[in-house]
């Protein structure tokens, strides 16, 4: 099987294997049910979401909308846009999972030992995490529902008292811990990451929407010609620039520097084809740094709603988002250093060193041990540095191109969605191409063996029917220098 399988190939191993394909319609089943809740708006709670008069659609990707509820309704899959259930979505466990991570990077001494322990620390974490999930969950779904409440984007059918709000509070938690649960039932039982494929429902659910709201914005049919034809040409500009995103991330994920290895005692490889290598991906943190750097822009509108005065609010607010200048460097730094920080979680440079060592591979004239680990280190830190950049200027040149050409900021979500919906699209393919190489593998192996076990049965047989013969020959003749005797001997 070669290296690479094309998108045919994926497809028709995956309808012949039988696991493959249970697990296909599971992932597709558990996705189906998410979307279904995601169209279910919290009962007692009124909001229309596909009618853009209406000030929860208008907040949501309007001219004067909130660009950073926009991030919150992609991070959470899509169900803020009609108040569902699942509004709040896994963004949540997000922002939990990145204060887990930063804390146990040597800021919490036990919470360090943990994620140095293996599979079972970092479980204890996880565990950590989701108990973090629900105080989090809880100040996030306060502060969106008092958000859309003064905003009148929703409005409770029966009263504005506080059981109603802590009832639509604590659906809010429970549509995310739910939400959650969908995500782990498909990463253990389905196909690829389970949160990430939540996250990329919704931005598909959501993608027409975005164009939609582009032509809408850009184009106003009352008026006179020429404003028509620009704001064609500008939408099919913002098309355009979409489709180069997809190119450019595409690239960026598919980047490789191949490290050359050799095993003790192997020898010199004298072809090319014959040399192993080390893959590491110019971004190996993948499309995490925009998930997490997004999730992180939701937290100024959160602590906004704890605090009374309304102009320190608008402060907040305004210097925060995206749409302004600060905000976009702030993303562009969040995205950077992120890439950084996740690219030595999934890529552990002491880990790969300590595995060399214990299975006698070596990279060519550097020294096993420390000297590797640090050659490592040095090698993922230069390309750590050119893959985030490049990611974060992917991430940010949506609103540039927002503030150059006069559109709403959060129309410009449809860009940083697309690199999240490109990004966990080749993750997913990647995984399910691994699967399928593994199973190939195993079947190879086992025919391999069942090969070996017949050809050496042949052989054996073979020999028996030899020593017959020799038998036989020394039976009929006791000469040693008869020839036939002599023939089998020699």
């Amino acid at each position: 099987m070669s290296d690479r399988l094309t998108m045919v190939q994926t497809i028709k191993y995956m309808l012949n294997s039988k696991e493959l394909y249970k697990k296909l319609l599971f992932t597709i089943g558990i996705l189906i049910l998410f979307r279904l809740g995601s169209n279910l708006t919290i009962p007692g709670v009124t909001a229309q979401a596909n009618d853009t008069s209406n000030p929860l659609a208008a907040l949501m990707g309007g001219k004067n909308g909130n660009d950073l509820l926009s991030v919150l309704g992609m991070l959470g899959g899509g169900g803020l846009r009609r108040f569902s259930i699942f509004a709040l979505g896994i963004s949540p466990y997000i922002m939990s999972t990145i204060i887990v991570q930063l804390l146990s990077s040597d800021v919490i001494p036990s919470w360090t030992h943990l994620n140095k322990s293996g599979e079972a620390g970092r479980k204890r974490l996880d565990f950590y995490g989701r108990i973090m999930t629900f105080f989090i969950a809880i100040a996030q779904g306060y502060a969106f529902t008092a958000t859309l409440q003064s905003s009148n984007a929703i409005s409770f059918t029966k009263d504005n008292g506080l059981f109603t709000s802590f009832y639509v509070v604590m659906v809010l938690v429970g549509g995310s811990y739910l939400s959650l649960w969908f995500g782990d039932r498909i990463t253990k039982s389905g196909l690829g990451n389970g949160v990430s494929l939540l996250i990329f429902s919704g931005i598909v659910a959501n993608l027409p929407w975005n164009f939609f709201e582009i032509f809408q914005n850009a184009i106003n049919p009352t008026g006179p010609l020429v404003y028509i034809f620009k704001g064609i040409l500008d939408s099919i500009f913002c098309v355009l620039i979409f489709i180069v995103l997809t190119v450019a991330t595409v690239y960026l994920s598919q980047s490789l520097r191949k490290i050359p290895v050799q095993n003790l005692g192997a020898g010199l490889a004298l072809k090319n084809e014959e040399i192993s290598y080390l893959p590491l991906r110019v971004n190996s943190a993948g499309v995490i740094p925009v998930i997490f750097s997004s999730a992180i822009l939701t937290t100024p509108i959160t602590i906004t709603q704890f605090i009374s005065n309304d102009e320190v609010k608008s402060v907040i607010t305004t210097i925060f988002s995206t749409s302004q200048p600060f905000g976009m460097f702030l993303y562009f730094a969040l995205t950077f250093a992120f890439t950084y920080f996740y690219s030595h979680i999934t890529v552990n440079s002491e880990d790969i060193a300590e595995n060399f060592r214990k299975n006698g591979t070596f990279i060519p004239g550097i020294n096993p041990g420390k000297d590797t680990e640090n050659y490592l280190k040095t090698t993922l830190n230069r390309l750590n540095f050119i893959g985030g950049f490049t990611l974060a200027v992917i991430a940010v040149f949506p609103y540039i191109m927002a503030k150059v050409l006069n559109i709403p900021s959060q129309i410009a979500m449809g860009g940083t969605g697309l690199i999240i919906l490109v990004g966990v699209a080749i993750d997913t393919l990647t995984q399910i191409q691994g699967r399928i190489r593994q199973k190939s593998y195993s079947e190879f192996k086992s025919q391999t063996i069942f090969l070996d076990d017949i050809r050496n049965a042949n052989v054996m047989n073979q020999e028996n029917k030899k020593f017959e013969i020799i038998q036989d020959g020394y039976s009929k003749n006791n000469d040693p220098n008869s020839g036939e005797f002599g023939g089998w001997l020699w």
